[in-house]
């Protein structure tokens, strides 16, 4: 079994590879949310960035733990910004057992064609019920309007992360 860790080489990789993300992603997704305030905004890009970028570092390591990494690594970046939700250390958190699923489910998959897709959607809908469970204990105000916008971008998440999967998986 063939563990991230293990190389230096995919190390130093996926952390450019989650600087890239976090550049672009923060360049673009991130003043979606700025300009027009709704929360997951963001998510329209990234709904297509964030995809790629993490099938992009396990094809090129071809690495358990590739996605983790690369994905923990942009979230302790987007700590300060809109990025992945409201600023604050959770997002640490939500990125590392997303992409601890995501890997998870590509393992136990053993890496097979449809497992990228699998292991996308069940990562997204992990985000989704951490980022409801947060809201549901922060209890803030506007609960139902800031929920209704992020199952509606969520949704377009999952359709634009299909979409780069597979262009990934033709490139």
């Amino acid at each position: 079994m063939n563990f991230i860790l293990r190389s230096r080489r995919a190390l130093v990789f996926t952390a450019c590879l989650a600087a890239l993300l976090y550049v672009v992603n923060f360049c673009s997704g991130q003043l979606l949310s700025i300009i027009f305030v709704i929360p997951g905004l963001s998510g329209l890009v990234t709904g297509f960035t964030v995809p790629l970028i993490l099938i992009v570092s396990y094809l090129v390591t071809r690495r358990q733990g590739a996605i983790t990494l690369v994905w923990t690594f942009y979230s302790i970046a987007a700590v300060p910004t809109a990025l992945l939700g409201p600023p604050g250390l959770y997002k640490v958190a939500i990125g590392f057992t997303a992409g601890l699923v995501f890997d998870f489910v590509i393992y136990v998959c053993k890496g097979k064609k449809f497992s990228y897709y699998l292991g996308f959607i069940i990562y997204t809908i992990v985000m989704f019920l951490e980022f409801f469970l947060l809201l549901l204990l922060l209890d803030l105000p506007g609960f139902g309007t800031t929920i209704k916008a992020v199952i509606f971008i969520t949704a377009i998440f999952i359709a634009e992360g299909l979409y780069a999967i597979y262009i990934d998986r033709k490139s």
